[in-house]
């Protein structure tokens, strides 16, 4: 009986810990980058993280998504995963659009300066 509830209890946690596990913070520009992008804003939701990193083209360990900055940063397009994966890490859409278009201001790719927040925002 003992064992039977530990294992009932691992089982019913175990799936809870490693979505726990999996997420990533968000991560903002500092306030000279993290404001209102009035250029030309391209959005692309690719469905996989493979898909993203066909467009990105900066080592990272997960591609969740990349910003491209042309014609002297008039133009910016974003590629961000599916709201599926990004569920996988705990993120939604609105945070990780914040911090690519830090990109789409000129904050560089080494994010320097970088606001980390746990949790979805």
């Amino acid at each position: 009986m003992y064992y039977y509830s530990i294992s009932a209890l691992l089982v019913t946690l175990l799936p809870t810990l490693a979505r726990a596990q999996a997420a990533l913070p968000n991560v903002y520009a500092p306030p000279e980058f993290d404001k209102t992008y009035e250029g030309y804003l391209i959005l692309k939701r690719p469905a996989t993280e493979e898909e993203v990193k066909g467009h990105c083209h900066y080592p990272v360990l997960h591609y969740i998504g990349c910003a491209s900055r042309v014609w002297e940063g008039k133009v910016c397009a974003v590629f961000i995963v599916a709201d599926e994966v990004l569920a996988k890490y705990g993120l939604k859409l609105e945070g990780v659009l914040r911090h690519e278009i830090g990109h789409c201001h000129g904050w560089p790719k080494n994010h320097p300066g970088a606001i980390t927040v746990l949790g979805q925002r």
